[in-house]
């Protein structure tokens, strides 16, 4: 009598398969959300994207020239990441300006046509950042200097400001700051001075303010 040899289970195909799919359903997410696409210039930006390339193709979607636009997801960069963007782009919700420059084969317009942008968001208590003037100062942030630097940012004197986030910081934490910046709630002012090497404007242009809340 001959012998059937029986087969064996693979007990790790189920397995396998299982987290197959549950990887499949996961990651392809991901991926398309930081993936940088192609889009007609008719088409509305979404939100949380921002526009890194401007280019030309006639066949994919007719019109004229600057018809193809290059977005990229900026809601999924981690704090502190820096990302160049065409100056015609909105900057996303709690992001800061950091730099601009000049690109005519990437964006459409003239001279400083590209600005760099910085997650301040979800930074460290205390960190500190080098920011345009012209850039909105984040929540939580105050300005803690005032500089110079034609090459960075575009504008006059006075065109780079040092912003520190001081929210967060445990009750008790002491801040010099510029009298021109908003005081965040639960610190109050202890003390005034003046420094014209950091702060722009006359006489107590500093503010020491403390947190007591």
């Amino acid at each position: 009598m001959s012998i059937i040899p029986m087969k064996k289970k693979n007990i790790l195909t189920p397995i396998i398969l299982t987290l197959g799919i549950a990887i499949g359903g996961i990651f392809p997410e991901k991926e398309a959300l930081s993936q940088t696409i192609q889009i007609c210039s008719s088409s509305a930006i979404p939100t949380g994207f921002v526009v890194t390339g401007v280019s030309t193709n006639f066949a994919q979607c007719g019109g004229g020239f600057n018809n193809i636009l290059t977005i990229q997801n900026a809601s999924i960069l981690r704090p502190g990441s820096s990302l160049s963007i065409c100056s015609s782009s909105a900057i996303p919700t709690g992001f800061v300006v950091t730099g601009v420059s000049t690109s005519l084969a990437e964006c459409y317009g003239g001279f400083k046509n590209i600005v760099t942008i910085r997650r301040a968001e979800g930074l460290p208590s205390g960190s500190s950042l080098s920011i345009c003037s012209s850039s909105a100062i984040p929540t939580g942030f105050v300005v803690t200097g005032v500089s110079t630097s034609l090459a960075e940012c575009y504008g006059g004197f006075n065109n780079i400001v040092t912003i520190r986030r001081a929210e967060g910081l445990p009750v008790g934490s002491s801040l010099s700051i510029c009298s021109s910046s908003a005081i965040p709630t639960g610190f109050v002012v202890t003390g005034v001075s003046t420094s014209l090497a950091e702060c722009y404007g006359g006489f107590n242009n500093i503010v020491t303010i403390r947190r007591v809340f």
